[in-house]
This record gives structure tokens, C-alpha cells and sequence, in this order.
């Protein structure tokens, strides 16, 4: 049986610190153990990012942990459409975690196809597929893309030994790599970060008419999500919608 937690910060300034308190509860569950973590970009979880760096780097507890890249757009490393380039400067290095431990998809190469055979290098065997990601951070987009599975692709059955796939979307300036869903769907956990008044209609769709045709809300019917939302997501929601009024 699947089941969504749904949590909804007390104002859009406390959501990056109320999310990263929650995310820290899950992430123990994984505590003095070596665990995969999967990072979304966008800008809703960086500031949870930084937060959350802040709170691991003074724990032993997390020296075990591995993070990749959910997705990554086909663009320069330093470009500001990167996941990469943002990813690293809330999260790693000086300030963050150790960069080591980020294991980048490394895009900008005129073969893209070439990207598959190395998104994840320096990940220790014993976390490489098939074994499940721990915990994935994900996001949403106000069409109901998650990671890069767009609706106007073929998301639904791509796959590949890696767990990643090249896609190109019709709505999009350039390709992208991204999780496959059935790699997003093995997940140990799987967290949706969701903030911006433009997210209303995705996110009703998804979560309150169970719309299988976009990709969260396929994720959301096919297993169990907990959703971390800033209070502008569900200002718009109907009354019958009230067991989404639960604070953090």
C-alpha cells in the first residue's frame, strides 16, 4: 500500500530550515553505514542544501555517505543552468561536506551518449546499481517533471544498467541525463521538496487527483513519498484536501 506524508512549513521563510530538520531524520536512519544519496537541483533545495551540510559535517555519522546528481542538464559545468555548479556551491566543499564524496555527472562533452559510461565515478562498488539509492531529494516542476522525466517524453519505460538515461524534452533548451523511473521507484526513501505559487496545479494533480499522467504524480501512486512543501503549494487546495494542513 502506498502512502504520502505530506508536511507544509509554518511560512516560506522557515521551509528551508523545517526541511532540512526532516530530511536529517531520515538521513540518520542510514547513520554509521555507507549510504547513496541522491540530489536534486533547482532552486528550492539549495537553500535546504546548505543547512543540511552545516548540520552533517560536525557528525562522524555520515562519513559513510555517497551523493549523485538525480539529474543534469547537457551545459557547461560552471554554467548556471548546471545542477552540478550549483549543487557543489550549497553543499561541498570548504564550507560543505567533502567533494570527494560527490560523484558528478560531468556533462558539456559534444557526445552526451558518452556521459552514461561515466555518471558516476568514484562511487565505491558495494553502492553501485542495482543495489537501491538510500534516499532521494526530488523536486517538482509546475508541468509535473520530476527529476528530468518531462511529460512530453517517454519517460515511463526508458532504462539502462547505470539507472540513468538520455532524454530529450520537446519543452527543453538542451538534453538532459536523468534517474530512470524505475531507478527513482526502487528508492529506499523519497523525498519531494515543493515550493512557489506556480507548483499549485502540478501539485493537486499529483497528490489530491492521483494523476498518473505526469511523472510525480505517477511516483506518488506507485509507492510511498513524503512531501515537504512551503505553505503558498497548497494555499489553493479544497477543504476535502485538509489532512494536508499538517505542520512540521
Amino acid at each position: 500500500m502506498t502512502e504520502t506524508h505530506p508536511k507544509v512549513s509554518q511560512t516560506h521563510h522557515d521551509f528551508a530550515e523545517e526541511a532540512a530538520a526532516q530530511i536529517m531524520k531520515s538521513l540518520r536512519r542510514f547513520a554509521n553505514q555507507d549510504a547513496l544519496i541522491g540530489l536534486s537541483g533547482g532552486k528550492t533545495p539549495l537553500p535546504v542544501y546548505e543547512k543540511l551540510a552545516a548540520a552533517m559535517k560536525i557528525s562522524d555519522e555520515f562519513a559513510g555517505f555517497y551523493f549523485i546528481q538525480v539529474d543534469e542538464r547537457n551545459v557547461a559545468n560552471n554554467s548556471p543552468r548546471s545542477n552540478q555548479h550549483e549543487i557543489i556551491k550549497s553543499m561541498f566543499g570548504q564550507k560543505g561536506l567533502p567533494a570527494r564524496h560527490f560523484c558528478m555527472i560531468k556533462p558539456g562533452n559534444h557526445d552526451f551518449s558518452e556521459q552514461l559510461r561515466h555518471v558516476m565515478p568514484g562511487l565505491p562498488a558495494e553502492l553501485e546499481p542495482p543495489r537501491p539509492i538510500d534516499l532521494l531529494i526530488m523536486g517538482m516542476g509546475q508541468d509535473g517533471h520530476t527529476a528530468s522525466l518531462f511529460p512530453d517524453e517517454k519517460w515511463q519505460k526508458a532504462e539502462s544498467k547505470t539507472g540513468y538515461q538520455i532524454f530529450s524534452p520537446k519543452s527543453q533548451p538542451e538534453q538532459r541525463i536523468s534517474l530512470t523511473l524505475e531507478r527513482i521507484l526502487q528508492a529506499r526513501l523519497l523525498v519531494f521538496l515543493v515550493s512557489g505559487t506556480d507548483k499549485n496545479d502540478a501539485l493537486t494533480r499529483a497528490l489530491i487527483k492521483k494523476d498518473r499522467s505526469i511523472p510525480a504524480g505517477f511516483i506518488a501512486a506507485e509507492r510511498s513519498t513524503e512531501w515537504i512543501l512551503a505553505p503558498e503549494t497548497v494555499q489553493n487546495w479544497p477543504a476535502s484536501a485538509d489532512f494536508f494542513a499538517t505542520e512540521m
